[in-house]
């Protein structure tokens, strides 16, 4: 199968390695050119935290060879292209790399936050179309490397639905089973948005806190405010959910978040962090942000949710004037 990641940075770079174990013909495509070219030449280095039972997890270093990479895009269309940007450049990445888009690929993305299948909807029919998650923090530590945090093996690591039940199954399942096999567990189903609300349910109780109080997870929660603010995050997040038809009992949720997702983030920066600590602009408008808009349209508030949101927006609008 051949297989195209649009926007092979850190989780670009994950996801096509472990599609390149599982037996496709990858390319990678994103315009930090110095990345592209240390790709082609060497491979991926992966350094890798398998989380575990242990405090420390397994630590291990992989190399993955033999790709083709493209800087812009170019060329014939793919059978299936994995869209993996930075939410806030979708659009435009899709527009420059519109050759790569036939009519008949199957167009996939592992994005975080609400909305960014409707991105996609925006290009391309409906059953042709596909999204979930993949539980990992990644990031580029340099060109050719990425430092990643993964989930053993037999555990799901990759969620994934079609946007319209029965089309195109077969070539979604071989996707999902490419990536099996090369080490990343992954289900293809019809009922995954569970597992994406509760991934959001994660990103936006840790991504722009920590970006706005410019700390680690397990710092944040230091403080009693800190559990405070992301149990009220968790809450709105709950009634937004269950407004757009999901069941999910808030207490549960919470439980499951601070005995399970919060120890597995403790030590880290998430990605939004990152991203303020290098003055990057955030996925705000799709995590914090879209949670208070999908409210509104509900006729409700959710304003733990928007005011991080309106912080978010105020510290990287003005990051060339902040105080060290």
């Amino acid at each position: 199968m051949k297989i195209a990641i649009l926007g092979a940075g850190g989780t670009g770079s994950l996801a096509g390695a472990y599609l390149k174990k599982g037996g496709a013909d990858v390319t990678l495509i994103d315009p930090n050119k110095e990345h592209m070219d240390k790709v082609q030449r060497d491979g991926i280095i992966m350094d890798k935290f398998i989380a575990g039972v242990t405090v420390r997890g397994q630590e291990e270093t992989e190399v993955v060879k033999g790709f083709e990479t493209m800087y812009p895009a170019h060329g014939d269309p793919f059978p299936v292209v994995i869209v993996l940007t930075k939410n806030m450049f979708t659009r435009q990445a899709i527009e420059q790399a519109s050759s790569l888009f036939g009519p008949d690929t199957i167009v996939i993305t592992f994005q975080n936050g609400l909305g960014v299948a409707d991105m996609l909807l925006e290009f391309f029919p409906p059953e042709r179309v596909g999204y979930g998650i993949m539980h990992l923090s990644g990031h580029l530590e340099e060109p050719g490397r990425i430092w990643a945090k993964i989930h053993p093996p037999e555990k799901i690591s990759i969620h994934m639905k079609n946007c319209v039940k029965g089309a195109h199954d077969d070539i979604f399942q071989e996707v999902a089973d490419t990536f099996t096999r090369g080490g990343f567990g992954t289900k293809f189903g019809f009922d995954e948005d569970v597992a994406i609300w509760r991934k959001l349910m994660i990103n936006c109780s840790i991504n722009l806190t920590c970006a706005i109080t410019r700390l680690q997870v397990g710092e944040m929660c230091s403080v009693q405010e800190g559990f405070d603010l992301q149990r009220e995050i968790i809450r709105e997040i709950v009634e937004v959910a269950n407004a757009e038809g999901m069941n999910f009992d808030f207490e549960q949720c919470w439980e499951n978040y601070k005995n399970v997702s919060l120890p597995a983030v403790w030590n880290q920066h998430p990605s939004a962090a990152l991203d303020a600590m290098h003055r990057r602009q955030t996925e705000v408008d799709w995590l914090n942000g879209a949670v208070a808009e999908h409210a509104v349209r509900h006729g409700f508030k959710a304003p733990y949710n928007e005011t991080v949101a309106m912080l978010m927006k105020i510290i990287q609008a003005n990051y060339d004037k902040q105080f060290k």
